[in-house]
């Protein structure tokens, strides 16, 4: 990979993939400005922090400007965790062959544990989102972060804190969709960026507005939940997503290795 992907953890930052677990309801969350870009073909080199969940906000406005996405916001209601779709080690396998391999590599991941695979990852256009999101045909992915929400706390409605979350990350993806970078070298620094504006939160004031009413309670009580990623790496965090969605915390078999979907 040969575009600038690789930033450091800082107070307040989130991963690529989104999800940003935070507790203060002002700023609804954090920000994304640590997170790396992934793709398929350069996987290997993303290292994505795993989400804070100090709240801290401190958005600079320049580079890339957002524009005003459309309303209403396209999103996904989250896919209900499923005990027993994969196994730990299929879970390990996946983010080894497929989010620090190539392309040949997860396509012989998911040929060998198909019902795990589709547990764990989804597209943006798909009817439901599991713990991994996919955009841009394979571009980048992103944590199901408001997913996650929706499932421990029960609440998979539309006016919901884990939707509420959903639809503020996905006005921010919207608002700086044309700040991807067009081609190679992949670039994001200018996406992340602009998802950090406070320009972007004033374009989403709407869904800012309903995170913090919507969760208000959820950031309260701070619970230490399958969502939240405090002192994890971004491996671990995204095994804990993982774990949470597709494994269930009474399973604890293996299978042969990365292979095999054959019963957890």
């Amino acid at each position: 990979m040969k575009s600038s992907t690789k930033r450091g953890l800082g107070v307040g930052v989130s991963a690529f993939l989104l999800g940003t677990a935070c507790w203060s309801v002002v700023v609804a969350c954090g920000t994304d400005e640590a997170r790396p870009s992934f793709s398929i073909e350069d996987a290997s080199e993303a290292e994505a922090p795993p989400p804070s969940v100090d709240g801290s906000f401190e958005p600079a406005d320049a580079g890339c400007a957002p524009a005003a996405p459309a309303r209403p916001i396209a999103t996904a209601p989250s896919t209900h965790f499923t005990s027993g779709s994969c196994t730990p080690t299929q879970v390990d396998g996946y983010l080894k062959d497929c989010l620090k391999s190539d392309g040949n590599v997860c396509n012989a991941y998911k040929t060998a544990n198909p019902t795990c695979a589709t547990c764990v990852e989804s597209n943006s256009g798909d009817p439901a989102w599991g713990p991994i999101v996919f955009y841009g045909a394979h571009q980048y992915y992103d944590y199901n972060f408001g997913g996650c929400i929706a499932n421990v706390t029960g609440d998979y409605a539309a006016t919901g804190c884990g939707a509420a979350e959903t639809r503020y990350l996905e006005c921010r993806r919207a608002a700086c969709a044309t700040c991807l970078p067009a081609g190679l070298p992949r670039n994001y620094a200018p996406f992340y960026a602009c998802e950090n504006t406070v320009a972007t939160d004033k374009l989403c004031t709407e869904e800012l507005t309903g995170v913090n009413t919507a969760c208000a309670d959820y950031f309260a009580a701070k619970n230490k939940d399958a969502c939240q990623s405090t002192g994890l790496s971004s491996d671990d965090y995204l095994r804990q997503l993982m774990t949470a969605f597709c494994v269930g915390t009474g399973d604890a078999g293996t299978d042969g290795g990365d292979g095999g979907d054959g019963g957890p």
